[in-house]
Parts: C-alpha cells; sequence; structure tokens
C-alpha cells in the first residue's frame, strides 16, 4: 500500500511517500518539501500547493493519506492559513478518492518514539532508524511528513 504523508502548511508543505506491506516494514519512495514564494497573496499560494498535491495524487496515485491535524500555536494568521491548507487537501483527497487519516503531533511522536512528550529531535532521530532514507540533505517538514507517514501505518495499521 502506498501511503502519502504531509506536513501541512502554505509557506513549506513535507510531502513524503512510503510504501508498507506490514506494520513493522515500510519502505521509502519520495519526500520533497515543498515551498511558495511568501510575497504572493495567500490565495495565490494556496492554489499552487492544491495544483501540486494533486500532481501528486495523479502520478503517485497513493491509497492513504495521513495528515497531521492542526497544532495551536498562539498566531492564529498563521492557524487559520493552515486550517485552509488541511482543508484545501481534504478536498482534493476526497475527489481522488484518497481516504484520509489524521493524527496529531503526540500520536506521531508517541508511534515513531513510543512517547508521546518527544522532543522534535528524537522524532528525528528516531525516522532513520526505521526507514531507509537517502543520503541527501531534508529539510525539516519533508522528515516530518516521512514521520507522518510511518505513523499512519503504525497507528491505523495501512498495509
Amino acid at each position: 500500500m502506498k501511503i502519502l504523508g504531509i506536513d501541512p502548511g502554505y509557506d513549506r508543505l513535507g510531502i513524503a511517500i512510503i510504501e508498507s506491506q506490514s506494520r513493522i516494514q515500510a519502505h521509502y519512495l519520495s519526500s520533497e518539501c515543498f515551498t511558495t514564494n511568501n510575497t504572493l497573496e495567500f490565495n495565490e499560494r494556496l492554489a499552487l500547493i492544491v495544483g501540486h498535491i494533486d500532481e501528486v495524487f495523479k502520478q503517485e496515485q497513493p491509497n492513504a493519506l495521513v495528515l497531521e491535524l492542526l497544532y495551536i500555536n498562539s498566531n492564529q494568521k498563521t492557524v487559520m492559513f493552515v486550517a485552509e491548507v488541511r482543508g484545501a487537501l481534504k478536498t482534493l483527497a476526497h475527489i481522488h478518492r484518497i481516504p484520509i487519516y489524521e493524527m496529531n503531533p503526540l500520536q506521531i511522536k508517541s508511534a515513531i518514539t513510543g512517547h508521546g512528550q518527544a522532543s522534535k529531535s528524537s522524532v528525528a532521530f528516531m525516522i532513520p532508524k526505521l526507514i531507509t532514507l537517502p543520503t541527501r540533505k531534508m529539510i525539516d517538514d519533508e522528515v516530518d511528513a516521512i514521520g507522518i507517514a510511518l505513523a499512519g501505518v503504525a497507528h491505523f495499521s495501512l498495509f
């Protein structure tokens, strides 16, 4: 089964595709950090994100989408924009008939490290121990998306 993990954002969007045949065995297929230009208006940035993810859905044909639930921080503008990105991604997945699974940060950390209060660095440390990654440098949003996909496999038995 092909799982698409997305760390949602409008400045940077972590995207990862893994394949899994069991709860304990997953294979890395691809990942990227899609960025939008911060000089563009939000609606233009949202359109670029939707267009890019639409292409990912068409090319990769994932069997499931795992999204991180929105983490509420003090910046309400950021929270609202990320919520709009999540809504657009969920709508797009529904159009493509891709099941959507959502996990909060505590569930993701627990699935990856065994501890829901683990630090971001502990999660990043564990991911390459769970799946073989390419040797190139990855942006943290990309690594987060890989972790989200892996957590989805473990939590929802996506295989």
